[in-house]
């Protein structure tokens, strides 16, 4: 049904595309635009944004209906939009709410019932305060339910239903195969993902420690611009993969990049630096009118001198603000190649620091 109406919308979009071309075909101002231009340049950026609609829709319909369930006297809860896994670190907790199913994977769980009943599905029995749940059975909270779940290392578990995480609990596992959700950047991983930050969002390995290149920093700062589309041309002559074209020209066309050390080379398969990153993203928003004013005292970090000029006030802007930190305790490595895992948890930090934020850039 969900590709059935992105279909629906796609076709409409192309019709009014179309539609209004024809009246000006031929002319010098708007030649004729080819259904291979179409195909290549807008149907893909139109299904991704009728997924990203429908999404959102019912990831607010579930916590709409999760919401429902909580009494006045309660803070609010995180609601999931569907099953989702999460995985406890070196021990972990969270916080059950009415109406939550859960189904411990892995590991072991203590339960403690603060109010109601929580029913194991496989008995229909309510569950004794401070049992230890059985793997892979169902566990239901009802109505005005609360309980607490106090989880050993490494347990996994899924819940679907409102809940407040607690300490050492993260949602990354099994969402790649080279990330558990105990890393360092598992919650990056897990925003990358959710986010669709890089065009492969959905394979199967996030390859934190590789390199990124500039196509993919590029379009993931259009996917937080909103993935704006742009009929703009830029003079680049690279843009061989049609996935990052839309995100180079608009780059371009804002004055993000102004290419690779040659006006007409982007080099969308180079390595990109630390201090290029932060550069492209501060310039993303000094074009887009917000306030990148702050500044730092870079002279902290020994090879503060090694920053191009270029790059000195987003820089100098990114630790101020705390999207960056020093390579190690002194030293900046502004020239140092920024990794996938790297370029996710920065482009996280400035997400989460944006009041409007709650998790998802399409909220």
């Amino acid at each position: 049904m969900k590709r059935i109406i992105t279909a629906a919308l796609a076709a409409a979009l192309l019709t009014a595309l179309t539609g209004a071309r024809a009246g000006e075909a031929g002319t010098a101002a708007d030649p004729l635009v080819t259904k291979a231009y179409i195909d290549t340049t807008y149907t893909a950026s139109v299904i991704a944004a009728g997924d990203t609609l429908i999404d959102q829709s019912l990831a607010e319909i579930s916590a709409t209906i999760g919401m429902l369930l909580l009494p006045d006297d309660r803070p609010p809860m995180k609601c999931t939009s569907g099953p989702e896994t999460f995985v406890a670190g070196t021990a972990g907790s969270v916080t059950l709410g009415p109406g939550l199913s859960l189904i411990l994977t892995g590991g072991s769980a203590v339960l403690s019932v603060l109010s109601g009943q929580v029913i194991d599905i496989s008995t229909g029995e309510a569950v004794e305060n401070g049992a230890s749940l059985s793997a892979l059975k169902r566990y239901f909270c009802t109505e005005g339910t609360f309980a607490d779940l106090t989880l050993a290392a490494s347990s996994t578990f899924v819940l679907d239903g409102p809940y407040s995480p607690g300490e050492g609990i993260s949602r990354p596992y099994a969402l790649y195969s080279d990330v558990s959700g105990t890393e360092w950047f598992g919650d990056a991983a897990r925003y990358a993902h959710d986010n669709k930050l890089f065009y492969d969002w959905d394979a199967q390995r996030f390859r934190p420690d590789e390199p990124a290149v500039r196509a993919e920093v590029i379009y993931a700062i259009w996917v937080l611009a909103g993935s704006p589309l742009t009929d703009f041309v830029s003079p680049f002559t690279d843009l061989s993969e049609d996935w990052y074209v839309m995100a180079a020209n608009w780059a371009f066309e804002q004055g993000i990049t102004n290419g690779s050390g040659d006006l007409e080379i982007f080099g969308p398969r180079d390595n990109i630096s630390r201090e290029q990153l932060v550069t492209m993203l501060w310039r993303w928003l000094l074009y887009s009118g917000k306030d990148v004013s702050q500044t730092s005292d870079l002279s902290v970090f020994s090879d503060a001198e090694t920053i191009s000029s270029y790059a000195l006030d987003a820089v100098s802007w990114a630790v101020a603000m705390g999207y960056i930190n020093g390579y190690s305790q002194d030293v900046m490595g502004p020239l140092y190649p920024i990794s996938r895992a790297q370029i996710s948890a920065i482009f996280m930090r400035y997400s989460a620091s944006q009041p409007d934020y709650s998790g998802s850039l399409f909220d």
